[in-house]
C-alpha cells in the first residue's frame, strides 16, 4: 500500500507510526491548500518577502528563490514555518485573487475554465450554447467602442439576427443564405418576404426585391399596386429630385420587361417626353425655357357641343376640338367666356 493518497498526495497514517501528529498535520495543510483554492497570482516567480500562513501561490516558469526548480503551475502554499508544494492533477480549479477570475489546471497550465454551455437564469442547450433570461442584455465597452460579431462560415450559410413572438420568427435581419445583408418579415415564421436588399459588391439597393444589379429597384406584387406614396404630412410641398453632375442627363423611365417604353429625360434646362430612346423621332416632346417642341401631331380633347365644357373656368386659350359644330368638325379656342371656332372666330354653335 502507498504511503500518500492518490489524488491530493497527502501522507498516510502508517501502523505503529511515532508521531502521528505531524503526517495528520501535514495532510491538514495539503487540504488547506488545495480545497476551494485560492491563489494570489497564476504565474510567480519571486517568493513574497513576508508571506502570511495561507499564502497560496501558482508558480510560472522560471522561480526563484525558494521556489527554485519548482515546474510551472505548481502550488506553493506557506504554512507558517516554510513552504508547502503541491503538484497539481489536471482538471483542479483555483480562483486568482489579482485576476479576479477562475481558472483550470489543463495540460499543464492553469487557464481560463472553458464552458461548454452557459444558461443564465434559463436553460442552455447543444444550439443555444449561451442563453438568458432577462428584462434586458448590456454589451458596453471597455476602453473606446464596442463591436458585436456575428461570423459563419461560408456564403450559403446565415449569420443573422432573428425577432420571434412567441418563438415563431417575424423578422430576420442579416447574411440570410449568402453575403447580401437583407431584412424579410414574416408572418408565421414559415413564409418569408424580402423587404430590403442591399447588393454586397456595388451597395444597391432592393426594397421589396432581389438586390439589383446596377440600380436601386422598387417592387411590389400584384396587379395595379401603388409602388410608393410620397405625401407630406402638413399639406405643404414636396419635391421628388433627380440629381447628377452638371450637364449630364437625368432619366425617368416606366418599362415592361426591363424593355424601355416611354421615359422623361431632363436636361439642363429642358424636359423631353420620349420613346425607347431620346433622341430623332422617339424624342416625342421637349419644353426648354417658353418654347414646347412637338415632333409629331397634337390632339386635344373632342367634344360635342352639347357636352362643352366650360369656357370661364379652362379660360382664354384652351384648346379643344368640336366634332359636330353647325359648320362642321373644328378646332375652337376659349376667349374666357365662350368656344369660339379658329378659323372665323365664331361662337360655336
Amino acid at each position: 500500500m502507498s504511503e500518500r493518497s492518490a489524488n491530493l498526495d497527502m501522507p498516510y497514517l502508517l501502523p505503529s507510526q511515532a508521531q502521528k501528529h505531524v503526517t495528520h498535520n501535514e495532510a491538514l495543510q495539503h487540504l488547506d491548500a488545495v480545497v476551494q483554492t485560492v491563489v494570489t497570482g497564476f504565474a510567480e516567480t519571486t517568493p513574497p518577502a513576508a508571506p502570511e500562513p495561507g499564502d497560496c501561490h501558482a508558480l510560472g516558469a522560471g522561480a526563484t528563490g525558494d521556489w527554485a526548480g519548482r515546474d510551472a503551475g505548481d502550488l506553493a502554499y506557506w504554512t507558517g514555518a516554510g513552504w508547502l508544494f503541491v503538484t497539481p492533477r489536471e482538471g483542479w480549479r483555483a480562483w486568482g485573487t489579482d485576476a479576479t477570475e477562475l481558472r483550470v489546471f489543463q495540460g499543464g497550465a492553469w487557464v481560463v475554465a472553458p464552458l461548454s454551455e452557459l444558461g443564465i437564469n434559463t436553460d442552455a442547450d447543444s444550439i443555444n450554447r449561451l442563453a438568458v433570461a432577462s428584462e434586458a442584455t448590456l454589451l458596453t465597452h471597455d476602453g473606446g467602442g464596442h463591436q458585436l460579431k456575428i461570423n459563419k462560415a461560408a456564403s450559403p450559410d446565415t449569420a443573422s439576427l432573428l425577432f420571434q413572438t412567441g418563438w415563431n420568427g417575424h423578422a430576420e435581419m442579416g447574411l440570410a443564405g449568402n453575403d447580401d445583408w437583407s431584412l424579410k418579415v414574416s408572418p408565421d415564421g414559415t413564409a418569408w418576404t424580402e423587404a430590403l436588399v442591399i447588393d454586397k459588391d456595388t451597395g444597391n439597393v432592393g426594397v421589396g426585391a432581389l438586390p439589383p444589379n446596377v440600380f436601386t429597384r422598387f417592387y411590389t406584387v400584384g396587379s395595379g399596386t401603388q409602388l410608393a406614396v410620397l405625401e407630406s404630412d402638413d399639406g405643404g410641398a414636396m419635391q421628388l429630385r433627380f440629381k447628377s453632375d452638371s450637364g449630364n442627363r437625368r432619366f425617368l423611365a416606366v418599362d415592361n420587361g426591363d424593355n424601355v417604353e416611354v421615359q422623361v429625360t431632363f436636361e439642363n434646362d429642358a424636359i423631353a417626353l420620349c420613346g425607347p430612346t431620346d433622341s430623332g423621332a422617339n424624342r416625342w416632346l421637349e419644353a426648354k425655357e417658353d418654347v414646347v417642341t412637338v415632333s409629331g401631331a397634337i390632339k386635344t380633347a373632342s367634344y360635342t357641343v352639347a357636352t362643352l365644357p366650360s369656357a370661364s373656368t379652362l379660360g382664354a386659350g384652351a384648346m379643344i376640338f368640336v366634332s359636330d359644330e353647325t359648320g362642321g368638325a373644328t378646332m375652337a379656342f376659349s376667349d374666357g367666356t365662350d368656344w369660339r371656332r379658329v378659323q372665323d372666330r365664331a361662337i360655336v354653335s
